[in-house]
């Protein structure tokens, strides 16, 4: 059967690579980091150095760090094409993954730049909502996807991003912005809401109550990990989990949300504090104190 089929042409090598399509790629691998850091930590760090070493060649490769300008496609050696509003937001849905598999700050910052970037090419200002490309010249009508079928649309995933950086950075004119595109989706929601999975799951985002857990400590300190996987392990879609440990991590998020600058670790050891819209409950420093919070 083989000798038959060798015979044949052979069919011909997709060996393009797309900055979306890896960027869905590399938020499955951070997810699976994450989801397995506590209980299978050789394979959690097989899922996030791919995802890293994804994600580098993606920021190497693709984005012109003078412009700020992403790019959708490398082959032959060569990038082409500016990117498309899917590009920045699976990119940046990517960066929020990275964050939450091995907490580096970093990855937020840079989510915060692709998404300026994405406003100021694809955002609709005056009817909210975002637009797949940016202006181009002789493009005849500009349209805005928000079908999730096979991958979800730039719109959703863009709105998501919105309310997870909100989360994180305390912007509210990121969170505003967020729901100026969900107004402009109001009808399709309430009408046509299987269509939009996704969009609906940003919208549950938006209508839940705003949970986090600040874990805060020396960094390097042995405790501090198992604080940080008992509350990821758990199923809590609406909180966001922040670990201040390195100085590079505590300068950014006091200068995002200022009261996080005062959290700190108890008596040398690291604390967890379990907050509801940024009012926190005492810290506790045991797992099982975590534990008992967080049921």
């Amino acid at each position: 059967m083989f000798a038959a089929r060798a015979r044949r042409p052979r069919p011909h090598l997709d060996d393009k690579i797309l900055t979306a399509w890896n960027g869905l790629m590399i938020s499955a691998l951070a997810r699976g980091a994450a989801a397995l850091a506590g209980a299978e930590p050789a394979l959690a760090a097989r899922c996030r150095d791919a995802a890293l070493a994804a994600a580098g060649f993606l920021f190497d490769k693709l984005y012109d760090a003078s412009t700020g300008v992403l790019y959708r496609r490398w082959r032959d050696g060569e990038r082409a094409i500016p990117g498309f509003l899917d590009d920045y937001a699976f990119l940046t849905r990517a960066l929020i993954d990275l964050y939450e598999a091995d907490f580096d700050s970093g990855h937020l910052e840079m989510a915060l730049r692709l998404t300026a970037r994405m406003l100021e090419l694809c955002e609709d200002r005056e009817h909210g909502a975002f637009f797949s490309t940016g202006e181009i010249a002789d493009l005849v009508l500009r349209l805005k996807e928000d079908y999730d079928g096979a991958e979800p649309s730039g719109n959703s995933v863009a709105v998501m991003n919105l309310l997870r950086l909100a989360a994180y950075t305390g912007m509210a004119e990121l969170r505003d912005t967020a729901l100026d595109a969900l107004r402009a989706f109001s009808r399709r929601l309430m009408q046509q809401g299987p269509t939009v999975p996704h969009m609906l799951a940003a919208w549950l985002v938006e209508l839940a109550p705003k949970g986090q857990v600040v874990i805060a400590g020396p960094e390097g300190h042995p405790g501090l990990a198992p604080l940080a996987d008992e509350a990821r392990r758990r199923f809590r879609p609406f909180s966001a989990t922040i670990v201040l440990a390195r100085p590079e991590d505590h300068e950014r998020f006091a200068r995002w949300i200022p009261a996080l600058a005062e959290m700190a670790g108890v008596n040398g050891a690291p604390a967890a504090y379990v907050c509801e819209n940024y009012a926190c409950q005492l810290p506790v420093t045991t797992v099982e104190e975590l534990a008992k919070l967080l049921d």
